[in-house]
């Protein structure tokens, strides 16, 4: 069997390019080790929840969203929260979709009174080659009736 090297070389080139554009989407980064980090920073979220703690629970916030969410907001999530949903017990990692310098996770988070779980959703950015929370929800739009 005869080896076409044209068509090898072809293949190879082809590979390296669709891999340097997909290095470009991801903004280099190593996604697998930016979800394990973001995973970590949802652990943390959910501690402080339980734990009744902004500092811990704003720790990641982007300078933006420090402003936009300050301390009173989150005893109102909190309150909400935990008188509808009962305490937070553990996030599972759905998906996530890179974009850019933003990475979306998708959630699905369980409590105590909520055994099918609510969707959180964080967008998260790099400062400084700082993972960072740029926005988040938790869609509550289920409950809102309980």
């Amino acid at each position: 069997m005869k080896i076409n090297w044209t068509t090898v070389a072809a293949v190879l080139v082809g590979l390296i390019i669709g891999f340097s554009i997909y290095m470009l989407a991801i903004g280099g980064r190593s996604v697998p080790n930016e979800i394990d980090e973001a995973n970590s920073i949802v652990d943390s979220l959910l501690k402080s929840l339980r734990q009744g703690d902004y500092k811990l629970f704003s720790k990641h916030f982007s300078n933006e969203l420090r402003k936009e969410f300050p301390e009173e907001s989150f005893w109102v999530l909190r309150s909400y929260i935990l008188n509808k949903l009962g305490s937070p017990t553990k996030a599972e990692y759905t998906y996530h979709i890179v974009n850019g310098n933003e990475t979306l996770v998708v959630y699905k988070v369980l409590f105590t009174e909520c055994e099918e779980g609510v969707k959180l959703k964080i967008v998260f950015t790099h400062d400084d080659g700082k993972l960072l929370i740029k926005s988040f929800a938790f869609d509550l739009s289920s409950h809102e009736s309980r």
